[in-house]
Protein backbone atom coordinates (compact mmCIF):
# COMPACT_ATOMS: atom_id res chain seq x y z
CA UNK A 1 0.00 0.00 0.00
CA UNK A 2 1.73 3.44 -1.45
CA UNK A 3 1.21 7.02 0.16
CA UNK A 4 2.28 9.22 2.79
CA UNK A 5 0.19 9.32 5.87
CA UNK A 6 -0.22 5.43 6.59
CA UNK A 7 -1.28 4.86 10.20
CA UNK A 8 -0.81 0.46 11.22
CA UNK A 9 -2.79 -0.56 13.95
CA UNK A 10 -2.23 -4.03 14.95
CA UNK A 11 -2.75 -6.34 18.09
CA UNK A 12 0.13 -8.44 16.89
CA UNK A 13 2.11 -8.97 13.49
CA UNK A 14 2.48 -12.25 11.48
CA UNK A 15 3.81 -12.48 8.31
CA UNK A 16 1.14 -15.03 7.55
CA UNK A 17 -2.48 -13.50 7.36
CA UNK A 18 -5.68 -14.30 4.96
CA UNK A 19 -5.91 -10.71 3.71
CA UNK A 20 -9.44 -9.88 2.85
CA UNK A 21 -9.47 -6.38 0.44
CA UNK A 22 -11.94 -4.31 1.44
CA UNK A 23 -14.35 -2.70 -1.61
CA UNK A 24 -15.14 1.16 -1.24
CA UNK A 25 -18.88 0.23 -0.34
CA UNK A 26 -17.39 -2.23 2.44
CA UNK A 27 -16.04 0.88 3.81
CA UNK A 28 -18.34 1.89 6.52
CA UNK A 29 -18.94 -2.17 7.91
CA UNK A 30 -14.94 -2.09 7.74
CA UNK A 31 -14.59 0.52 10.23
CA UNK A 32 -17.12 -0.02 12.61
CA UNK A 33 -15.04 -4.00 12.58
CA UNK A 34 -12.29 -1.76 13.57
CA UNK A 35 -13.75 0.16 16.05
CA UNK A 36 -16.14 -2.22 17.75
CA UNK A 37 -14.16 -5.28 17.76
CA UNK A 38 -11.10 -4.33 19.99
CA UNK A 39 -8.26 -3.47 17.23
CA UNK A 40 -6.47 -1.30 19.51
CA UNK A 41 -8.34 1.61 19.33
CA UNK A 42 -12.16 2.41 19.48
CA UNK A 43 -13.78 4.95 18.42
CA UNK A 44 -17.65 3.87 18.20
CA UNK A 45 -17.99 8.40 17.86
CA UNK A 46 -15.77 8.47 15.04
CA UNK A 47 -18.04 6.14 12.64
CA UNK A 48 -21.22 8.57 13.05
CA UNK A 49 -19.09 12.09 12.27
CA UNK A 50 -20.23 13.27 8.81
CA UNK A 51 -17.37 14.98 8.33
CA UNK A 52 -15.09 11.97 8.39
CA UNK A 53 -17.15 9.78 6.33
CA UNK A 54 -16.91 12.48 3.99
CA UNK A 55 -13.04 12.77 4.17
CA UNK A 56 -12.73 9.31 4.03
CA UNK A 57 -14.81 8.69 0.81
CA UNK A 58 -12.86 10.85 -1.38
CA UNK A 59 -9.71 9.06 -0.62
CA UNK A 60 -11.76 5.85 -1.40
CA UNK A 61 -10.28 5.30 -5.13
CA UNK A 62 -6.81 5.45 -4.09
CA UNK A 63 -6.70 4.54 -0.31
CA UNK A 64 -9.47 2.37 0.48
CA UNK A 65 -8.92 0.49 3.87
CA UNK A 66 -7.73 -2.63 4.69
CA UNK A 67 -8.23 -5.22 7.40
CA UNK A 68 -6.41 -8.62 7.83
CA UNK A 69 -7.61 -11.26 10.28
CA UNK A 70 -5.88 -15.09 11.16
CA UNK A 71 -6.05 -16.66 14.07
CA UNK A 72 -6.43 -14.03 16.95
CA UNK A 73 -4.69 -11.37 15.08
CA UNK A 74 -6.57 -8.23 13.85
CA UNK A 75 -4.25 -6.32 11.99
CA UNK A 76 -6.13 -2.71 10.09
CA UNK A 77 -4.41 -0.08 7.95
CA UNK A 78 -5.76 3.12 7.12
CA UNK A 79 -3.83 5.09 4.33
CA UNK A 80 -4.03 8.21 2.80
CA UNK A 81 -3.13 11.59 4.15
CA UNK A 82 -6.50 12.88 4.25
CA UNK A 83 -8.08 9.65 5.93
CA UNK A 84 -5.04 10.32 8.33
CA UNK A 85 -5.30 13.66 9.30
CA UNK A 86 -9.42 13.40 9.78
CA UNK A 87 -8.87 10.73 12.36
CA UNK A 88 -6.12 12.67 14.52
CA UNK A 89 -8.05 15.82 14.06
CA UNK A 90 -10.76 14.09 15.86
CA UNK A 91 -8.59 12.21 18.70
CA UNK A 92 -10.49 12.82 21.93
CA UNK A 93 -12.65 10.60 20.29
CA UNK A 94 -10.29 7.86 20.50
CA UNK A 95 -10.12 5.08 23.36
CA UNK A 96 -6.63 2.81 24.59
CA UNK A 97 -9.06 0.92 26.10
CA UNK A 98 -8.80 -2.26 23.74
CA UNK A 99 -5.46 -2.26 24.03
CA UNK A 100 -5.38 -1.62 27.59
CA UNK A 101 -7.61 -4.72 27.90
CA UNK A 102 -5.60 -6.87 25.44
CA UNK A 103 -2.63 -6.03 27.24
CA UNK A 104 -3.78 -6.85 30.57
CA UNK A 105 -4.83 -10.78 29.44
CA UNK A 106 -1.80 -11.60 27.21
CA UNK A 107 0.69 -9.57 28.88
CA UNK A 108 0.74 -9.43 32.45
CA UNK A 109 -1.68 -12.29 33.07
CA UNK A 110 -4.81 -11.13 34.80
CA UNK A 111 -7.21 -13.91 35.73
CA UNK A 112 -8.76 -14.43 32.51
CA UNK A 113 -12.52 -14.59 33.74
CA UNK A 114 -11.84 -10.92 34.70
CA UNK A 115 -11.03 -10.06 31.09
CA UNK A 116 -14.64 -9.54 29.81
CA UNK A 117 -16.64 -9.40 32.93
CA UNK A 118 -14.40 -6.70 33.90
CA UNK A 119 -12.03 -4.75 32.35
CA UNK A 120 -14.48 -5.19 29.03
CA UNK A 121 -17.76 -4.74 30.51
CA UNK A 122 -16.74 -0.96 32.46
CA UNK A 123 -17.37 0.88 28.75
CA UNK A 124 -17.94 3.99 31.30
CA UNK A 125 -14.52 6.16 29.93
CA UNK A 126 -12.07 8.18 31.78
CA UNK A 127 -14.28 11.07 32.76
CA UNK A 128 -15.32 11.51 35.64
CA UNK A 129 -18.82 11.50 33.88
CA UNK A 130 -19.31 8.01 32.22
CA UNK A 131 -20.01 7.95 28.80
CA UNK A 132 -23.72 8.64 27.37
CA UNK A 133 -25.18 5.28 26.23
CA UNK A 134 -22.62 3.12 28.42
CA UNK A 135 -23.20 0.17 31.02
CA UNK A 136 -24.26 0.90 34.47
CA UNK A 137 -21.51 0.27 36.16
CA UNK A 138 -20.59 1.42 39.75
CA UNK A 139 -18.51 4.56 40.72
CA UNK A 140 -16.35 2.10 42.73
CA UNK A 141 -15.86 -0.62 40.21
CA UNK A 142 -15.09 1.97 37.06
CA UNK A 143 -11.47 0.42 36.83
CA UNK A 144 -10.63 2.07 33.16
CA UNK A 145 -11.46 6.05 35.01
CA UNK A 146 -9.73 4.92 38.07
CA UNK A 147 -6.20 4.03 36.89
CA UNK A 148 -6.44 6.87 34.36
CA UNK A 149 -7.10 9.51 37.57
CA UNK A 150 -4.50 7.85 39.72
CA UNK A 151 -1.84 8.25 37.16
CA UNK A 152 -2.60 12.27 36.26
CA UNK A 153 -2.94 12.69 39.93
CA UNK A 154 0.45 11.36 41.35
CA UNK A 155 2.46 10.54 37.40
CA UNK A 156 2.57 14.36 36.43
CA UNK A 157 3.13 17.84 37.71
CA UNK A 158 3.22 18.27 41.79
CA UNK A 159 2.21 15.16 42.21
CA UNK A 160 5.19 13.11 40.78
CA UNK A 161 7.78 15.42 42.70
CA UNK A 162 8.13 13.07 45.96
CA UNK A 163 8.59 10.11 43.43
CA UNK A 164 10.85 12.30 40.90
CA UNK A 165 13.47 13.42 43.89
CA UNK A 166 13.56 9.94 45.66
CA UNK A 167 14.41 8.21 42.33
CA UNK A 168 17.57 10.63 42.01
CA UNK A 169 18.51 9.66 45.09
CA UNK A 170 18.06 6.27 45.29
CA UNK A 171 19.94 6.60 41.77
CA UNK A 172 23.10 8.39 43.46
CA UNK A 173 22.60 5.47 46.45
CA UNK A 174 22.82 3.00 43.44
CA UNK A 175 25.75 4.26 41.62
CA UNK A 176 27.76 4.74 45.01
CA UNK A 177 27.34 1.71 45.96
CA UNK A 178 28.18 0.13 42.22
CA UNK A 179 32.41 -0.06 43.23
CA UNK A 180 32.80 2.11 40.92
CA UNK A 181 35.75 4.70 41.91
CA UNK A 182 38.54 7.31 40.71
CA UNK A 183 40.09 4.42 38.19
CA UNK A 184 38.59 3.32 34.81
CA UNK A 185 37.09 0.00 34.69
CA UNK A 186 35.96 -2.27 31.75
CA UNK A 187 32.58 -3.78 31.68
CA UNK A 188 31.40 -6.34 29.28
CA UNK A 189 28.17 -5.02 28.74
CA UNK A 190 27.24 -1.12 29.90
CA UNK A 191 23.41 -1.54 28.96
CA UNK A 192 23.10 -4.25 31.17
CA UNK A 193 24.72 -2.48 33.78
CA UNK A 194 22.81 0.59 33.60
CA UNK A 195 19.43 -1.16 33.41
CA UNK A 196 19.95 -3.26 36.17
CA UNK A 197 21.13 -0.48 38.54
CA UNK A 198 18.77 2.06 37.10
CA UNK A 199 15.37 -0.15 37.49
CA UNK A 200 16.91 -1.06 40.72
CA UNK A 201 16.42 2.67 42.34
CA UNK A 202 12.91 2.77 39.98
CA UNK A 203 11.19 0.56 41.53
CA UNK A 204 12.45 1.41 44.68
CA UNK A 205 11.10 4.77 44.01
CA UNK A 206 7.73 4.09 43.31
CA UNK A 207 7.14 0.62 45.39
CA UNK A 208 9.40 1.13 48.27
CA UNK A 209 12.56 -0.86 49.01
CA UNK A 210 10.51 -4.08 50.64
CA UNK A 211 10.06 -5.35 47.09
CA UNK A 212 13.67 -5.89 46.64
CA UNK A 213 14.54 -6.73 49.79
CA UNK A 214 11.88 -9.47 49.94
CA UNK A 215 12.85 -10.70 46.72
CA UNK A 216 16.41 -9.98 45.72
CA UNK A 217 16.46 -11.29 42.56
CA UNK A 218 13.32 -9.28 41.39
CA UNK A 219 14.97 -7.34 38.86
CA UNK A 220 16.71 -9.80 37.19
CA UNK A 221 13.02 -11.73 36.81
CA UNK A 222 11.56 -8.87 35.80
CA UNK A 223 13.77 -7.93 32.72
CA UNK A 224 13.42 -12.05 31.81
CA UNK A 225 9.32 -10.97 31.56
CA UNK A 226 10.29 -8.06 29.56
CA UNK A 227 12.36 -10.19 27.07
CA UNK A 228 9.08 -12.30 26.76
CA UNK A 229 6.79 -9.95 25.95
CA UNK A 230 6.63 -10.10 22.27
CA UNK A 231 5.74 -13.67 22.64
CA UNK A 232 3.56 -13.18 25.48
CA UNK A 233 1.41 -10.48 23.75
CA UNK A 234 0.42 -12.65 20.39
CA UNK A 235 -1.43 -14.79 23.19
CA UNK A 236 0.14 -18.71 23.38
CA UNK A 237 -0.93 -20.38 25.36
CA UNK A 238 1.77 -22.00 28.17
CA UNK A 239 2.53 -25.39 26.93
CA UNK A 240 3.54 -23.16 23.50
CA UNK A 241 6.29 -21.02 25.33
CA UNK A 242 6.71 -22.39 29.01
CA UNK A 243 9.36 -20.24 29.43
CA UNK A 244 7.23 -16.99 28.91
CA UNK A 245 4.70 -17.92 31.45
CA UNK A 246 7.19 -19.01 33.66
CA UNK A 247 9.46 -15.76 34.01
CA UNK A 248 6.03 -13.86 34.33
CA UNK A 249 4.56 -15.87 36.92
CA UNK A 250 7.94 -15.66 38.98
CA UNK A 251 7.26 -11.52 38.85
CA UNK A 252 3.72 -11.73 39.95
CA UNK A 253 4.47 -14.53 42.71
CA UNK A 254 7.25 -12.15 44.14
CA UNK A 255 4.46 -8.80 43.86
CA UNK A 256 1.59 -10.95 45.56
CA UNK A 257 4.22 -12.10 48.42
CA UNK A 258 5.12 -8.04 48.66
CA UNK A 259 1.52 -6.78 48.90
CA UNK A 260 0.73 -8.87 51.51
CA UNK A 261 3.68 -8.00 53.69
CA UNK A 262 3.41 -4.57 53.39
CA UNK A 263 -0.44 -4.71 54.37
CA UNK A 264 0.53 -6.45 57.40
CA UNK A 265 2.71 -3.24 58.01
CA UNK A 266 0.68 -0.67 57.12
CA UNK A 267 -2.55 -2.79 59.03
CA UNK A 268 0.29 -2.78 62.41
CA UNK A 269 0.97 1.15 61.79
CA UNK A 270 -2.83 2.47 61.41
CA UNK A 271 -2.30 5.64 59.76
CA UNK A 272 -4.32 6.16 56.53
CA UNK A 273 -2.33 8.57 54.69
CA UNK A 274 1.54 9.55 54.42
CA UNK A 275 1.95 12.63 52.21
CA UNK A 276 4.21 12.12 49.24
CA UNK A 277 5.79 9.05 49.79
CA UNK A 278 4.57 6.36 51.96
CA UNK A 279 7.04 4.00 54.24
CA UNK A 280 5.26 0.65 53.36
CA UNK A 281 3.79 1.00 49.69
CA UNK A 282 6.62 3.67 48.65
CA UNK A 283 5.07 5.91 47.11
CA UNK A 284 0.76 7.02 47.37
CA UNK A 285 0.40 6.65 44.23
CA UNK A 286 0.92 2.62 44.57
CA UNK A 287 -0.83 3.21 47.67
CA UNK A 288 -3.66 4.34 47.01
CA UNK A 289 -3.98 2.32 43.89
CA UNK A 290 -4.10 -1.00 46.11
CA UNK A 291 -6.78 0.67 48.29
CA UNK A 292 -9.01 1.79 45.47
CA UNK A 293 -8.02 -2.20 43.82
CA UNK A 294 -9.19 -3.42 47.28
CA UNK A 295 -12.47 -1.97 47.13
CA UNK A 296 -13.06 -3.87 43.83
CA UNK A 297 -14.84 -6.61 44.76
CA UNK A 298 -13.96 -8.70 41.76
CA UNK A 299 -9.87 -7.78 42.36
CA UNK A 300 -8.09 -10.41 43.80
CA UNK A 301 -3.89 -10.69 44.68
CA UNK A 302 -3.25 -12.32 41.07
CA UNK A 303 -5.17 -9.06 39.07
CA UNK A 304 -3.70 -7.00 41.67
CA UNK A 305 0.07 -8.24 41.02
CA UNK A 306 -1.14 -8.12 37.19
CA UNK A 307 -1.84 -4.54 37.73
CA UNK A 308 1.75 -4.05 39.57
CA UNK A 309 3.43 -5.67 36.90
CA UNK A 310 1.82 -3.48 34.04
CA UNK A 311 2.26 -0.41 36.11
CA UNK A 312 5.67 -1.38 36.27
CA UNK A 313 6.45 -2.49 32.65
CA UNK A 314 4.43 1.33 31.38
Amino acid sequence: MSGAGELLWSRTAFPWLDMPWLSPSAWRTSFRIICESHAILQTPDLIVDHRCRHLCANELDNYSPIRFKGMNVELSFISGPKNVFSLFRQSRKFSAKASVVIAIDRLFGTPKHLVPSFYDHDDTGYDGKPDSGSRDVAPHLRIHHTVHVQVIKYLSGSGLKPMTNKLMENIAKTMLSSGIGGVWLEMEDLFDFCKLKLLHASINSMFGEYLTALHPDFVDDYWKFDDCTTTLVKGFPSFMVPRSWAARRKCLDSLKHWKAYVEKLVDADGRTFYEGLDPHFGSQFIRQRHEGFNKMEPMNADSIASEDLAIMWA
